[in-house]
Parts: structure tokens; sequence; C-alpha cells
């Protein structure tokens, strides 16, 4: 149900804020506002829950806005979701938002993970590399993950390009094993 949910509201804000030429910030407030539910344990649960006075609610979406200083259209739009009962759906929402907002301008998000830490100007030759591949503006997301002992490994969508020296150990593992197999 959620997510059905999320595709309509996150539709219609970001119309709504194309419509006022407020794109960039209300993604922005949007982000900032579904950073709350992850830095806040037992937030979602407090919008969820039915026990929970509408006013009471109403009171802490008060301090969550003036707290972030969102825009006017952010705020009804939070005021919104949460007279029909929503708002524990904003993380949803502003992640659908922001996949919405990137199919729009022809950005593809890429998760990437090294075994170190990447400077910018890696992160930039990464972006502009896997740009190229596949032809369309790359943002680049960085997780650092030890375990992979060099490399990178990047996804994109539902692909996996594994570019690690623990991708390749495991290639040639399964290699080996293949020839060992072959040969008895």
């Amino acid at each position: 149900m959620h997510t059905e949910s999320a595709q309509l509201y996150a539709g219609v804000l970001l119309d709504l804020a194309d419509a006022a030429g407020a794109t960039d910030q209300v993604a922005g407030e949007v982000q900032d506002v579904a950073g709350l539910f992850a830095a806040t344990a037992g937030l979602d649960r407090f919008f969820a829950s039915p026990v929970q006075r509408v006013e009471h609610k109403r009171q802490v979406l008060g301090q969550i806005v003036d707290g972030l200083g969102v825009s006017d259209l952010t705020r009804r739009f939070l005021g919104v979701l949460l007279d029909n009962r929503r708002f524990q759906f904003m993380p949803a929402i502003a992640e659908t938002f922001r996949e919405r907002l990137d199919t729009r301008r022809g950005i593809l998000r890429v998760q990437v993970e090294s075994a170190r830490g990447l400077s910018q100007a890696e992160v930039a030759a990464i972006a502009a590399r896997l740009g190229t591949r596949l032809g369309k503006s790359v943002d680049v997301e960085v997780a650092a993950r030890p375990e992979l002992i060099g490399g990178l490994v990047a996804h994109v969508a539902s692909e996996e390009i594994d570019g690690s020296v623990r991708g390749k150990l495991r290639g040639l593992r399964t290699a080996l094993l293949q020839g060992v197999q072959a040969a008895s």
C-alpha cells in the first residue's frame, strides 16, 4: 500500500514544486524531513499510531517544519500527509520524489563501493567513465567497504559491475573449480 501512496504523493509534490519553480528547494526539504525519520527512532510509529492524538501529531509536525525552516509548499504538503494519515510514509515518498526528479533530469544514481574512501577527483572520474559507458548523466554515491580488498563495485539499477579484487578472486576460484571438475 505505501508504495502506491509514495508514488502518488511524490508525483503530486514534484508537479507542484515544478509549477512553483521550487523543485531543488523542495527536494532538499523533503530529504531533510526523511533524514529525521532515519535519525529519530520511532518517529514513523509515532505518526502511524492511532493512539496519538492528531493535535499532538500536529504539534510535533509544527516543531519539525519550524526547526527545518521549510517552505510554505512543503509545509502544506506535510500537513496534507498528516491529515490523510500518510506522514509515516515520508521516507518512501522522499525516495520516490528523488527517483522521479532524477528521471526527469536524465540523471542515473549509481552506488559505488570501494575498499577505501575516494577523493572528489576519483569520484568525478568514476562518474565520467560510467556516464560515458551508460550514456547518461551519473550521480555517484560512494561507500567504503574494506572487505573488497581493492577496486570497485558499482550498482547501477539492477546491474552490478564488479571490478573488485574480491570479485576477481571469486572469479578465479570459480574457474579453478570448474577446471578441476572438468579434469575429473
